[in-house]
Order: C-alpha cells, then structure tokens, then sequence
C-alpha cells in the first residue's frame, strides 16, 4: 500500500494529544516562573497571569487547528491511495458504508458487471438489478442476512458464495463473491467462475463416466508395474465377481501368485518378453485361482504405458472371465448332439382344428397338454403369429405342406421359436382327414448360431489384429482365409484373393510356393526363411507351414504364418558389434597399460642421459627418443580412451569453446582448397565431460574428413540441440538416456565410405589408408570418447557422396567452469619418498630422476613389501608414491593400509590408465594427487611440489 508510514506513525489522534498536553505543561510551567520574575506587585501579577492564559489559549488552539489539519490531509491522502490501489485491482471490488449503500467500485468491477458507480445505489438495488428472478432473489438475500447475522454474533470470516448473476448486456456469468468488514465498510471481492465451474463440471462428469465405464464393465481393469513379477498397483471392483477378492487384497500382489506353479512359469516367461520389448497384446488365455479354490480361465489384453519421460512403467489392460463361455461351449457340443438324437415335438390336428394328439416332447416344449390346447383354440392358438397360422392350417388341410420358423407362446407366457413342418394325412381313401405338425425346438439352435457367429467374429478379429500373414489353404492350394496383414501385403481385396492359388498371383513363384505346400501337407509342417528387398531394405522372413485335418469332414489344410524377423536380426546384430566392440576395448586398454609402463622408462632414462650429456649430437638423438616416446605415448592414450579404462573427473564443458579451439589447430594443417564452416546453431552447448576428449573427437572427425577430400571441398561443424526418445534409445547400441542432447555434426563431400567396411570403422588399427599415413586409432578413440561421455555417435556415408558423422552428448544443468593451474613450480626439493613399482626399470629410472631432483628415495617392488616399509620408517618418509597395479597387495589396498597406520600420510598414485572410478574413491579418502604414466621429469617434479606446497599449507 503506498502510504506515507511516517506521517501515520506519529499525527494520530492519541499523538496530538499528546503533543497538545506536552505544550501545555511547559507554557503553564515556565510561564509561570517567568510572571513571578516580572512581577514587580500583586496587581500588576494578577493582570500578567490574565494575558498569559489569553495568549495561552490562543497559541494553543492554533496550535491544535495546524495539528488536526496536518492529520486530515494525511488521512485524505490515504484514502485516496488506498482507493487508487483497489481500482488498479485485478480483482472486481465494491464497497458500501453501514448504510449499505455503495461507495466504491474499481474498474474490475465495471469490467465485470458494465455497471458505473451511479447505477447500483444500495445493496438491495443491486440485488434487484443483477437477480432479476424474484425467488432467486430472496435466496440471495436471505445468504446476505445470514452471513450478516453470524458476523456480528462471532466475528467469523464471511463464507465464500457463488451466484449467477445478469450483467448489463442481459448476459449471465457464474460470481464468486468474498465479503469482510473493512475499517466499518463492507468489502466486496468477485470473481468470475463462469469457465471454471463448467470446466470442473466437464471434469467431473469425464471422471464419473470413467468411474462407471469401469465400474460396470463386466470386464476386469487392472494395472501392474514394470517389474518382470507384474505387481498390480491397480485393479477395478469388477476384480470381486471375477475372482473373489477386493481390489485392495490384489494391490501389491503379483499376477502370478493367482496361478498354479506350471501356469505361473509359463505366463512368467511370456511377460517377461512383454517387458523387455513393451507393446500391445490381447487375447493371451490363463488360468487363474478364485479365492474360493476354483479356477477360472481369463482372456487378457493389454498396452504399456509410459510417464511424462517416455519412461516404460507398466502395462495397463483388462482380463474377461471366459470359463462359463468355454463350458457353454463345450456344453453346446453335448447339446448339438443331443438335439440330433432327441424327439421333435409332434402335435396332430382333425379337419376343425381340434387337437388330437401330443407327444410328451410337445407337451414338455409348450406346457400344454391336450385340453389345455383346445382350450386355447386349437393349434392355431399356439403360434404368435395367428394370420400366418390360419394359412399354414388351410394350406395343409387343402391338401399341400408346409414349412418354415414359427413363434410358439408357451403356457408361461415365454416365446420359444420352432421350426414347424406340417403336412396333412389321409383316409384310406385318400381323402385328407388332420394335419400333422412336427416341431423342431430353434431355441437352442439359435444360440448357437449366435455363439458360433460370435466366435467367427472373435476368430476373424483375432487373426486380423495379427501384424504378421496368416493364410489358410484347402489341398488344391487354394486360399479360403486370409487376414487384413495378406491382404495389404498383396495389395488387393480380400474378396479378391478368396479361392485364387499362387500360381494365379504369382506366377514366378507358384511352383516353388505348391511344392512347400505338399510337403507341409505330407509331413505335417515345413519351415523356411526367406530374404528378400523391398522399397531398398532387406526384409528377413520366416515361413511356417502346418497341416490342419478337420475331423468333421476329414480335409485336409494348410495354415500359414509369415513372420518378419528383420528388426530382430537388426538388434542381434547391433548386440553382438557392441560386444565385439567391448572386447576389444579390453584388449586395447591391457595393452596400453603395459605399453605405458614401457614407455615411462624409454622417457625417463633418455630425460636422465640428456641432463648428463653435453654433447650436442647425443642430446638431438635423446630428444628424437623422447619425442617418438612421446607420439607412442599419443597413441596408448587414444587406446585408452577406445577402451573406456576409466572415466576422467567430468567438468562442465562448453562446447563451442572445444570446437572452437579444436579449428585453431585444424586450420594450421588443413589444405587450403578445403572450405571450414562452423555454425553454432544449439542455444544450451554445457555438458558435464573431459574438455580435451571432446576437442580430440570433434579433431579427429574433421582430419579424417580432410584426407577424404584429397582434392578440396567442403567441411561442415554444426551443432543442435535435439531431444531423444525412449524408443531411440532402446534401439541404440549405445547406453544413452532419454533427454535432452547437443548434437555436432561433422559433414564433408569427400570420397564417402565404402558400406562393406562400416561396421569396422570403430575398431582400433583399422584403417584404410596407406601405410605410415594413418593409425587406425583416430574413430576409435571417439568411439570411446562417447561411451565416455554416455553419448551415442552415428554415421552416414555412401561411396562418392560424402559422410556425416554425429556426436550426441547429453547436456547438463550447469554453467562452464575454467581451472586455472600455476605453471611456475620450482622442480627440485628435499624430502624422503617411498616408491613402489613391481617394474624394476620403472624403480630405477625413477629412483635416478628423484634423487636428481634432491630428493631421497626409498623402493619397494609390491604393495605389501612398501607397507612393512612404512611401519619400519614412517617418522622419516614424507611422500609415497604407489602404482596402482601391483602383485601381492595392489595399490589401492596398500594406501587403505598406509594411511590407517599413519592418517594424514601424503600419497600419490601413478597409473597407465586415466583417473579411474578406483581413484576417484582415493581421492576422497585422502588420496592427495594422481599422476598418470608415462609421465616426464617436470610432470613427476611438479606434482610432489603441489603435494608438498599443500602440506605446507
């Protein structure tokens, strides 16, 4: 509220009275020591003591004037901010005096309701004006003395009230309408509700219908989790009828514990094919236990589902009770039978229609007897249809038959339908004397045709929702069924396809196609796989046909399935890459380990012949040793980040900075008849990784895109942010999340790749250049890179056409981070160092470059040997330095033991490998530096330094 809280602090009425009574006291007080002074006699002090209490009422009363104007100025002014902060309100607002009359609306108010301040007078004239139906009205009214009454009785808030009421348009809106007392004012808030009251009606009436679509589905809803077990984290009351128990006994439970061991195993295994590939499935039959001990056969049907991340949660779907259906069924099969061999009903009539005669079927069948009948009016009494009846009668008592469906009414009022066959009989001179009728019960033939074209309806359903062909073949390798998938692979009707052969179709292959049906016909089933192209991808499908023999006429079938297994294969086949890829990486990272180790002796033996040598010719030879140890050292690295041999400390890494830095140094070797452009495009470029293996990656691309273009062209960097999915992901040979990706796309118009070699492109030393002119490591080290980064990278190229290679990182949450290092270290120092190494040349050379450097040096060959060291001479050791890999006691367990001896004990680890998740837990364990093989003399020297500066610290 912006109101001057320094002027209503002290100018309230209690402060100018006080002010008042303070002036007063202090006038009385010295004005009367100061009369005493004056006064020369009592006259003359009598007339002083007059003029000061004239003078004091005079000054005091302006003095009070200036006072209570000051006080209402400032009391004006708030009232008009308060009034100014209401009217910018977006909240409609009126107020009215205790009179009720309104005083105020703000202009949310005018908005609201189109009435001005002069057109709603009191509260009872706006009932008037926005509740125009009397009765309506007085409910209104009678709420406002209520809620009036209970505040003044308890000094409670006001309840919130909602009324329709009519705006000056004539148009009505749904009000809710907020009241409380306001410095002696009534205060009204209003807020249209209109939208959201029909919204939360919508809402409630969608969330009723589902409750009763599930309520009363005589299916049973059910929800389970991604667990291989299929916990129910739901289940619909339907669940009671079906299989006895309440929803919440189900809850947590697993589906398989409802079933006997041998159909637990067998519905476990086809749900865990469920889960892992997540998608539709209906019509799976199981066998459930009620909770009474019965069984009970369901038919399940179900989808995934899926959380706002694309994440697989579950499976939702529902199960239907079909055990009575399969005893009607067997039942109908009993029935069938017996109908066939039962009596039909035989009733026999004179020439007037009097009833003779009647079968105990008949009477079974209609509830009447014989008298009954004719007490009804004979037979023609009996049928629904009696216009119908009187022709059939006439037409068989005139000599003719009769034959057709007719409606009998029994003698309970139920209508059974017959099949009627009425003929007329003779006298022995041949002249018609009755009419007999023979009654076929249609009731349950009826249901059965019912049930039979339900089940034709089930069947077709089924093999129609079938994603694979299904067919169907008599033995004169005709077609008789064929399912939508057929049809939409032929590409033409079904009904043109009914009763056609293969040979009508496809006359190529319709010999073949005759021949595998004979033989599935002779032998009971034949199998094969089939390859093929279709729209410029190979299709891999496999062929099953079985012989069917229907009992009932003894043919002869063959039922058809043709299954496309391509993705299949597809998958397999990225499955069995990523693991020859992982294979191979461990070789390479062994290798490099050793070879690292090697290469530190070469570099720290020809560092130590170059300090001790003067001669000019030896130190170049020296230095070509050390450079060439070094490019060996090159390579073991990008082995090593091929292999994955542990993941260096991530950092969040800007991007386009690696980018950036990685064309400063292409440009240096890049031809000049190749055109470099990098285009920046993705608007978040951090991720959490190692700033010089992404550099590397990105370099490596664009070097391989230069000596694909040996002629000139164009080379292109552009980066995106890209959002992945979770099917993406699953179809990814790479271990990647769904999230949100920046992708670096290096593209080029080079000679392209040849597609027999692109699943070796990622493998350590292959390489198809020219001997001394490539490595073969330069893709692998970012093919590790990725894996590195949990990112994914994806190829494409054809042969003349250029390649493209993307590199998907996953983008962190945090702002880039710059280290800076001190280069400046004074190399030499003093101090005792324990080193272990079970490499006796890495001891020595070692041992040769500390000393050099003023230091004493103290070499055990294991990590066990070092720890008996330690116990022996821990007062005088200042540093160890341990190798990670080691016989006896490795390194990690060696420094657990050093530092539990002595804690706060400086260690340093060297390893062949990068900072792997084993020197990461040292590191947080006390571990106070790393330093990876094969490591130079001023490396080694400046991190002691660092470990010695940070004890001194």
């Amino acid at each position: 509220m912006d109101i001057k809280k320094s002027s209503t602090r002290y100018l309230t009425p209690a402060s100018i009275a006080g002010i008042y009574a303070v002036v007063g006291f202090v006038w009385i007080w010295y004005s009367d020591r100061l009369v005493e002074l004056i006064a020369s006699n009592q006259d003359y002090l009598s007339h002083l003591q007059t003029y000061k209490g004239s003078f004091y009422v005079i000054m005091t009363a302006l003095l009070l004037y200036l006072l209570l104007k000051k006080y209402s100025i400032i009391k004006a002014k708030e009232h008009r901010n308060i009034f100014d902060i209401l009217d910018r309100l977006p909240v409609a607002v009126a107020i009215c005096d205790v009179t009720e009359k309104i005083t105020f609306i703000n202009r949310e108010c005018v908005n609201l309701f189109g009435y001005e301040l002069e057109g709603v007078g009191s509260i009872w004239d706006w009932f008037g004006i926005a509740y125009p139906d009397e009765s309506y009205r007085e409910m209104v009214a009678a709420n406002y003395r209520q809620d009036l009454e209970s505040y003044a009785a308890t000094g409670e808030k006001w309840p919130e009230r909602t009324y329709e009421v009519r705006l000056k348009d004539g148009s009505k809106r749904m009000v809710e309408f907020s009241s409380f007392i306001f410095n002696n004012h009534f205060m009204f808030a209003m807020r249209d509700v209109t939208e959201e009251n029909r919204f939360k009606a919508r809402l409630m009436e969608s969330e009723e219908r589902f409750r009763l679509l599930v309520e009363t589905s005589s299916d049973w809803i059910w929800e389970t989790d991604e667990r291989p077990d299929a916990v129910y984290t739901y289940a619909s009351p339907k669940v009671m009828n079906i299989l006895g128990y309440a929803p919440e006994e189900l809850v947590g439970k697993s589906a398989f514990s409802l079933m006997n061991p041998e159909e637990a195993e067998k519905m476990r295994r086809e749900y865990e094919t469920l889960v892992r590939n997540p998608q539709p499935f209906h019509g799976i039959i199981n066998v459930n236990i009620h909770k009474d001990g019965t069984e009970r056969v369901l038919e399940s049907s179900g989808a995934p589902y899926y959380d706002e991340n694309g994440v697989f949660r579950g499976f939702r779907g529902m199960d239907r009770d079909i055990t009575e259906r399969q005893r009607v069924e067997d039942e109908l099969l009993r029935i069938r039978h017996a109908i066939e061999n039962a009596n039909d009903a035989i009733g026999i009539c004179d020439l007037e229609g009097k009833v003779l005669y009647l079968n105990q079927t008949f009477i079974e069948l209609t509830g009447y007897d014989v008298d009954g009948l004719n007490a009804k009016g004979g037979p023609t009494g009996l049928y629904t249809d009696a216009a119908r009846a009187e022709e059939m009668l006439a037409t068989v008592l005139s000599g003719g038959e009769w034959s057709g469906e007719m409606a009998v009414s029994r003698s309970d009022g139920k209508l059974v339908p017959v099949l009627l066959r009425a003929s007329h009989f003779a006298d022995e001179n041949g002249k018609a004397i009755g009419a007999i009728g023979v009654h076929t019960d249609m009731t349950e033939l009826k249901n059965i045709r019912r049930e039979a074209d339900s089940a034709q309806a089930f069947l077709n359903a089924a093999i129609n929702a079938m994603k694979d062909i299904f067919f169907v073949k008599d033995e004169d390798h005709r077609w008789v069924v064929l399912n939508d998938a057929a049809c939409e692979a032929i590409g033409r009707a079904r009904e043109e396809l009914i009763g056609k052969r293969d040979s009508e179709l496809f006359p190529e292959n319709g010999e073949e196609y005759a021949e595998t049906d004979m033989i599935a016909l002779e032998k009971g089933s034949h199998q094969r796989e089939v390859c093929s192209e279709a729209n410029g991808k190979i299709r891999h499908v496999i062929i099953t046909k079985s012989r069917f023999i229907d009992e009932a006429t003894g043919k002869r079938y063959i039922v058809g399935l043709c299954n496309d297994i391509s993705e299949r294969l597809a998958m397999e086949e990225k499955l069995r890459h990523s693991q020859k890829m992982d294979s191979i990486g461990q070789l390479a990272g062994g290798i490099a380990h050793d070879f690292n180790n090697m290469l530190g002796g070469v570099i720290g033996y020809a560092e130590l012949t170059a300090l001790k040598t003067d001669d000019e010719k030896i130190a170049y030879y020296v230095k070509n040793i050390i450079d060439t140890a070094n490019q060996a050292a090159d390579l073991t690295n990008k082995l090593l980040a091929f292999s994955r041999k542990g993941k260096s400390q991530p950092s969040p890494v800007n991007v386009h900075s690696a980018i950036e830095s990685a064309c400063t140094i292409l440009e240096r070797s890049i031809d000049r008849r190749i055109s470099l452009s990098v285009r920046n495009e993705a608007e978040d470029c951090v991720v959490l990784g190692d700033y010089t293996l992404i550099q590397n990656a990105v370099l490596n691309l664009c070097i391989n895109s230069r000596d694909a273009m040996p002629e000139g062209g164009q080379l292109d960097i552009i980066t995106a942010n890209v959002e992945i999915d979770a099917a993406t992901c699953m179809n990814s040979v790479f271990n990647i999340k769904p999230g949100r990706y920046i992708k670096i796309e290096v593209r080029d118009n080079g000679h392209g790749i040849d597609e027999k070699i692109m699943e070796q492109i990622f493998e350590p030393f292959f390489t198809t250049k020219e001997v001394g002119k490539g490595t073969g490591l330069g893709l692998a080290a970012v093919y590790g890179t990725m894996k590195d980064h949990d990112g994914a990278v994806m190829v494409r190229s054809s042969e003349g056409e250029g390649s493209s290679f993307e590199l998907y990182f996953p983008l962190a949450e945090v702002g880039e981070s710059v280290a800076e290092i001190d280069s400046d270290v004074d190399l030499c120092g003093t101090g005792t160092i324990l080193l272990a190494d079970d490499e006796e040349f890495l001891r020595s050379c070692s041992r040769d470059i500390l000393e050099g450097l003023g230091y004493s040096v103290i070499l055990s060959k294991n990590g066990k040997e070092c720890v008996e060291i330690f116990k022996e001479r821990q007062d005088e050791i200042d540093l160890v330095i341990l190798d990670v890999i080691m016989p006896v006691m490795n390194g990690r367990d060696a420094f657990h033991e050093i530092v539990r001896i002595k804690p706060g004990t400086k260690v340093l680890v060297a390893s062949g490998f990068t900072k792997n998740a084993d020197i990461e837990h040292l590191m947080s364990d006390g571990l106070c530096g790393f330093i990876k093989k094969p490591y130079k003399r001023v490396e080694i020297a400046r991190e002691i330094r660092e470990v010695f500066n940070s004890q001194i610290k």
